[in-house]
């Protein structure tokens, strides 16, 4: 099934895990920030508290800049260090009894807790979920420190990798760990190679990684919840895709097309004016334009032919009254399916039609 919507992803994050959970599996692609992941984050302020680290130690800032260093305990919280949230309280508490820690005596203490938790883990069952995840909280603040920032991503995508799913959500665990995982490859690679091929240092590269944006593809397994194992035969398979993706499928690759959020929010009829009427009228040349009007109907009619089965419009009200806009090809169909669709436990939920989830 083809589940259309100006905001895929989002609807792809509110949706997959309980279609998951009744054995449906879903997939997505969006373009995200490096800036917005787990990794991005930690990646910065891991860079900015050893700046101002090394500042006090050199005279130009004072202590008081870095201490007690939370970000050192949000970064052993975080589940790409490796660690767990007992050590995070118990680094957090060790730190806070005293003023004159050091640099030197922050990293053996970053040292201590990494040992700690490899002995218990390698000290664990095989059942354990975690066994086999590596800690590094303090190989990737060495890292930064020693200004090896692809040292500090590897380290990161070692744990992403290895993690289980539930590590980064329950419900949407899977789909996060693979956009992390997607994002410290990329900005592995720009950092090795692309730096290498402009021939700029790694470190003057680094401040390029927050607008960075990565393609990834998310998909969410069908799950057994109670268990965590996976669904190898899930019931059906879900692509949710902009109207724009889906208006160049090829004919008939889906079972059934779900436009879901039709609204002049999601779908506006208005010009926006950008660089093109600056320029046009600099140059005093005519612009090439289409109506919004004219684009969305090509764009619905060729997604609509996507499916071989039934068409399925989910419009946007406020007053609680689910109406089919009469007159296009597009309403018609969806009233034709619509009937269907109930039967199969369609309800009408404040401003859309959706599945009883």
């Amino acid at each position: 099934m083809l589940a259309v919507s100006a905001r895929a992803p989002q609807l792809f994050g509110e949706l997959a895990a309980r279609l998951a959970a009744r054995h449906i599996a879903a997939e997505t692609a969006e373009f995200t920030a490096f800036s917005q992941s787990i990794a991005g984050r930690q990646f910065a302020a891991l860079a900015n508290l050893i700046e101002r680290m090394k500042a006090a130690d050199e005279g130009i800032a004072s202590k008081t800049e870095w201490w007690p260093a939370p970000e050192l305990t949000d970064w052993i919280y975080s589940p790409l260090s490796g660690s767990d949230a007992a050590s995070a309280r118990g680094f957090d508490k060790n730190m806070r009894l005293s003023r004159n820690k050091t640099t030197a005596g922050v990293k053996s203490l970053l040292q201590s807790v990494q040992g700690q938790v490899r002995g218990a883990r390698k000290a664990a069952s095989d059942d354990n979920w975690f066994k086999n995840v590596p800690c590094v909280v303090s190989d990737v603040f060495q890292a930064l420190w020693r200004d090896k920032p692809v040292t500090a991503l590897k380290a990161m995508l070692a744990v992403a990798e290895a993690l289980p799913d539930r590590a980064l959500g329950g419900l949407d665990g899977q789909a996060r760990r693979q956009a992390e995982t997607a994002l410290l490859r990329h900005a592995i690679d720009i950092l090795m190679n692309d730096a290498r091929a402009l021939d700029v240092s790694q470190a003057a590269t680094v401040p390029v990684l927050d607008g960075v944006r990565t393609k990834v593809d998310k998909r969410s397994t069908a799950y057994d919840y109670a268990t965590y194992e996976v669904d190898r035969t899930p019931r059906a398979q879900v692509r949710f895709a902009s109207l724009a993706d889906a208006s160049v499928l090829r004919p008939g690759d889906y079972d059934a097309v779900l436009f879901a959020d039709v609204d002049l929010d999601s779908y506006p009829l208005s010009h926006e004016e950008g660089p093109l009427a600056t320029l046009t009228a600099e140059l005093r040349r005519d612009g090439v334009s289409l109506e919004p009007a004219a684009l969305l109907r090509v764009r619905f009619g060729r997604a609509m032919q996507a499916t071989s089965g039934p068409v399925a419009l989910a419009r946007v009200t406020h007053d609680r009254q689910a109406r089919v806009l009469p007159g296009s090809r597009m309403d018609r169909a969806a009233g034709a399916c619509r009937g269907r669709w109930r039967r199969q436990g369609c309800v009408r939920g404040r401003g859309r039609y959706r599945r009883r989830l």
